[in-house]
């Protein structure tokens, strides 16, 4: 409030945008007086502003980012040099995808496409997008790359997939479908199959394919308890043969990871995996280990994507890193659909 109260020159006003309590019908005043303070225009005062945020400061101001990509799109356009700069640098992802949403609402697919080349910032930038009528415009190109998938990356052909979520329904046809159904069930390497699971278990009814039973995700979160050798859930349950997607929390201020074993090999591969060195991200080389995710550094997180075993029963889930097994552990229970 005092803030809000003072003569607001440079330094206040970046003050003020910067915080997260800002109310939001104060931005556009503020952002106003930024730019009259420093002789630039608004939105070039948005820009510097966002590029100068520290990262985390800038994923707490979404309304900052959704203010940029709703600007007046004759601007925008005017803009495009410094947002492909933006959209391709090395600035966080929320920046680089807002920037490319910038471009996607003052400019056509094959516009953007012609900026930013074959990189997954394009796509991922719709995450952003409001308009239905942008996003229907995108439907085309998101289904040829689904279709097409050759001399791209592998990372831009996940996103044109998970981009599929954001579509309306409407927008989204059967040539699409029959796509994503030939990539869950294909040979693809697992994060485009899981992409293309995702994509499926999000359609609407009426898009919803027959027989995906197989198909169905079942999306876990587990954590690793603060100051504590303890996972939070000792028990999981997954039904058998289906895809899962499970992410492992890390809020401790050690590394853990989750191993996932055979029934009851669980104790014999966290002590053999205890005495590896952390270079085998202290996982054994055994047939009794069947998925497991990599030491997750403190304050991080990691999804495991696997399909549960065929067969029903309980597994065992452990931490492998020296002197957790004991105590971090758990079962995962396997049911019959």
């Amino acid at each position: 409030d005092e803030l809000l109260a003072e003569e607001r020159g440079t330094l206040v006003c970046t003050i003020l945008l910067e915080r997260t309590d800002l109310p939001d019908d104060k931005v556009d005043e503020v952002l106003r007086q930024l730019a009259q303070a420093n002789g630039r225009g608004p939105l070039v005062a948005l820009l510097n502003l966002i590029e100068a945020m520290n990262p985390r400061t800038l994923a707490n101001r979404d309304i900052l980012l959704q203010k940029l990509v709703t600007w007046k799109t004759n601007e925008l356009y005017a803009q495009t040099p410094r947002l492909k700069e933006i959209a391709l640098g090395n600035g966080s992802n929320d920046l680089r995808s807002s920037a490319a949403a910038a471009m996607i609402m003052s400019s056509e697919p094959k516009e953007v496409f012609a900026e930013l080349g074959p990189s997954p910032i394009p796509y991922e930038g719709l995450a952003w997008i409001k308009s239905e009528d942008v996003l229907n415009r995108w439907a085309e190109p998101i289904s040829l790359r689904i279709l097409t998938q050759k001399d791209v990356p592998m990372e831009t052909t996940i996103a044109a997939v998970d981009a599929v979520r954001l579509l309306p329904g409407a927008a989204v046809s059967d040539t699409m479908v029959t796509g994503l159904l030939k990539i869950a069930r294909g040979p693809d390497a697992i994060n485009l199959r899981f992409a293309a699971i995702r994509a499926i278990n999000a359609l609407p009814e009426d898009k919803m394919p027959a027989e995906t039973d197989d198909l169905q995700l079942t999306a876990l979160t587990i954590s690793a308890v603060k100051g504590s050798l303890a996972y939070d859930k000792t028990t999981l349950s997954i039904p058998a043969g289906r895809p899962v997607e499970l992410t492992l929390l890390n809020p401790d201020s050690m590394e853990h990871n989750l191993v996932i074993t055979k029934p009851g090999m669980g104790q014999s591969v966290g002590v053999a995996g205890a005495e590896l060195s952390a270079s085998t991200q202290h996982v054994p080389e055994s047939d009794d280990v069947l998925h497991y995710t990599p030491l997750v550094k403190p304050g991080a997180s990691y999804t495991l994507r696997f399909f549960a075993p065929a067969r029903p029963g309980q597994y065992d889930y452990v931490c492998t890193f020296p002197g957790h097994p004991a105590a971090m552990k758990g079962i995962l229970e396997v049911t019959t659909p």
